[in-house]
C-alpha cells in the first residue's frame, strides 16, 4: 500500500520594484514542485502589508526599496511574523547597509549575478533555518 505524502510547499513573496524581474524570479521559481509564490510587492509598504496577510514562509527582496527603508520592512516583518525567513538579493556595495540588513533578520543577502540553480538553493537552505551568502560579498564584509 502506497502512502500519499503530500509535500508542503514554501510559500514566497517576491518583492522588487521592477515587474520584469518580479516575473522573471516567478518563472523560474514555478518549475520547482516545492516552491509557490504566493504574492508580489512593488515596495516596501506594500510587503509589509502582505507579509502580514500571507505569512510567507520566505520574502526575496532587493537591498533599496521604495516607500520604506529595508532595514525597517524586515522589522517590521520579523516582529510581526518571525518564522518568515528574508533574502536579500542585491548589487549594493555599501557594506554598512548591507549588515544593518543582516542585522535587522535578513536570513541571507546574495549578488544579483547568483545563478537560478543557486537561488533555488539559497530559498531552501533559508527556509530550513540556514544562512546564506555570497562568498565574494561575504569577503568584502569581513575586511
Amino acid at each position: 500500500m502506497e502512502k500519499d505524502i503530500k509535500m508542503k510547499k514554501t510559500k514566497i513573496l517576491l518583492v522588487n520594484d521592477q515587474n520584469v524581474v518580479r516575473q522573471g524570479i516567478q518563472q523560474l521559481l514555478e518549475q520547482e514542485a516545492d516552491l509557490e509564490v504566493v504574492g508580489e510587492a512593488g515596495n516596501n509598504l506594500e510587503a509589509v502589508n502582505l507579509a502580514r496577510e500571507l505569512k510567507p514562509d520566505v520574502i526575496i527582496t532587493e537591498a533599496h526599496m521604495p516607500k520604506m527603508s529595508g532595514v525597517e520592512a524586515i522589522r517590521r516583518i520579523k516582529t510581526e511574523h518571525p518564522p518568515t525567513a528574508i533574502l536579500i538579493l542585491t548589487m549594493d556595495d555599501d557594506e554598512e547597509y548591507i549588515v544593518a540588513l543582516l542585522r535587522a533578520g535578513a536570513a541571507g543577502c546574495l549578488l544579483k549575478t547568483i545563478s537560478s540553480e543557486d537561488l533555488v538553493h539559497a530559498i531552501r537552505s533559508v527556509r530550513a533555518g540556514e544562512f546564506v551568502s555570497d562568498a565574494a560579498l561575504m569577503q568584502r564584509l569581513l575586511k
